[in-house]
């Protein structure tokens, strides 16, 4: 998805980087444009998450596993769609907009300013929202986990982790790229900043 030239991700990406930091309008825009290349390069750090599977498995399990996967982002995609249009909604109803937020993000900032019903009501849209990823999620591991023997996951759980990192490294500097000294970031609360944006880019893939 992607809003005019800039990914929702990056969009995303940029608001949970603002809300943390409480960055001006302008400096989280030019987070946003940092962030654009961030994504490409994640995008690209998946499509050799996902050859590597097509490599190391059989064709028919390869094939099996990424039709699974293929279908499980879809249907995330569709969660996200959803949830955020209901928020979105509610947002305007009271004269302001939700965003570029990830409404599935767990690590998003609480609402506030709109009546205690609707805070009430974006929480547990967001709460049912990621209970049935898990969900989705638990079925497409059951449904392919059958098919792998011990050294492909070993191998496959590998890749991953080396996707994870490319993301850690992207995210690492572009957010010390763009983040404002003046903010006077310390290392422990990058890196936990940068471990929870990969978190985030991490549920988009």
């Amino acid at each position: 998805m992607t809003d005019g030239s800039v990914p929702s991700l990056a969009l995303a990406l940029a608001a949970a980087t603002g809300s943390r930091l409480g960055l001006a309008a302008n400096d989280e825009e030019k987070m946003r444009a940092r962030f654009v290349a961030t994504v490409a390069a994640m995008d690209r750090a998946d499509l050799a998450y996902l050859r590597t599977i097509a490599e190391t498995l059989s064709p028919s399990s390869a094939h099996a596993l990424l039709t699974a996967m293929a279908s499980f982002r879809a249907d995330v995609r569709r969660v996200r769609a959803q949830t955020k249009d209901r928020f979105a909604a509610l947002y305007e109803r009271h004269g302001r907009t939700y965003g570029g937020f990830d409404p599935i993000d767990p690590y998003t900032p609480s609402v506030t300013g709109l009546p205690h019903a609707d805070e009430t009501r974006i929480a547990a849209v967001a709460d049912g929202a990621r209970s049935e990823i898990d969900a989705l999620r638990t079925a497409a591991n059951q449904s392919t986990s059958v098919q792998l023997d011990a050294s492909h996951i070993e191998a496959l759980i590998a890749a991953k982790r080396r996707r994870r990192a490319t993301f850690e490294t992207e995210l690492t500097v572009a957010f010390e790229a763009g983040v404002p000294a003046s903010k006077g970031a310390t290392p422990t609360w990058s890196a936990k900043t940068v471990a929870e944006l990969s978190e985030l880019a991490d549920g988009w893939y």
